[in-house]
């Protein structure tokens, strides 16, 4: 008995490979905005902590709160030059979606090909098994 040979395991290899390419680069977008919002939520944080820090004060001057202002505003700069970088992040984000979907899909395909390949070859062995085997033994019917 012949065993079963997909003709295109080497493709559907590369095609996994490629799948597993695509969910590695959407975990690097992933992990790139999450570093992000880590640094975004630093940044506001120290913000905070620095404000508080200042308004505890006993005493405090003009210089004080001519600082404190310029470092909000650095602050409010940074940030907003983080949400443009996450906006982008975002957008590759989706469009590396959409390639991982695709890779899936392509994938999903020559999977289905290949049980489909393997339910015909079963098929056609079991037949040819049934055609090489010798015929049952005829019995007679018992009489009534």
């Amino acid at each position: 008995m012949k065993i079963f040979r997909f003709r295109l395991d080497r493709v559907l290899d590369w095609r996994r490979t490629e799948l597993e390419m695509e969910e590695n680069r959407l975990k690097r977008l992933h992990a790139a905005l999450a570093a992000i919002d880590r640094e975004r939520a630093g940044l506001v944080s120290a913000c905070d902590e620095a404000s508080r820090s200042v308004l505890a004060r006993a005493t405090m001057s003009g210089a004080d709160l001519q600082l404190l202002s310029g470092y909000r505003a650095a602050v409010k700069l940074q940030c907003a030059r983080l949400d443009g970088k996450r906006r982008e992040r975002e957008q590759e984000t989706a469009a590396q979606q959409e390639k991982l979907l695709a890779a899936r899909r392509r994938m999903r395909l020559l999977e289905n090909l290949k049980d489909r390949r393997m339910a015909e070859w079963k098929y056609e062995t079991e037949q040819q098994m049934a055609a090489d085997a010798p015929p049952a033994a005829k019995r007679p019917f018992p009489c009534s």
